[in-house]
């Protein structure tokens, strides 16, 4: 089983050092680095490591941002790792301080981006309600 890091910065004139140092202190050890936007489908060096990654392996970022850009992009990437077997884990944010450990990204069952997903939907629901409220008042 391999931790496999992931770094990315959007220009040339930023640094990718701190994200690298996070991720060898996370036990990352191979780090697969690039500087391009995150907008880009075309990042070479993360298709590198999807395809590096094997049953049991897992995909390390220190920010979730790092990684995908909508929540339909993380679903899909979620769901690659799940067909290799592969786990996902995060250093830095709310899933880095909840889900310390590195487990296969289907580990909860195939279902388990569904469940993300209607969590998100029902904050977002929340949201409207009390926008409405708020304006009826």
């Amino acid at each position: 089983m391999a931790h496999l890091g992931y770094g990315r910065v959007s220009t040339d004139g930023q640094s990718l050092a701190a994200q690298v140092a996070e991720l060898k202190a996370a036990g990352c050890t191979e780090i697969f680095q690039e500087k391009i936007s995150g907008a880009k489908s075309d990042r070479k060096q993360l298709a590198r490591l999807i395809a590096r990654l094997g049953a049991g392996d897992v995909l390390v970022v220190t920010r979730l941002d790092r990684l995908a850009r909508s929540t339909r992009d993380l679903l899909n990437m979620l769901g690659a790792l799940a067909d290799k077997g592969a786990g996902f884990q995060i250093t830095a944010g709310y899933l880095g301080r909840h889900d310390h450990a590195a487990r296969p990204a289907d580990a909860d069952g195939p279902g388990r981006p569904r469940r993300v997903r209607a969590r998100i939907d029902q904050k977002s629901h929340r949201r409207r309600q009390g926008a409405r409220q708020s304006s009826r008042g």
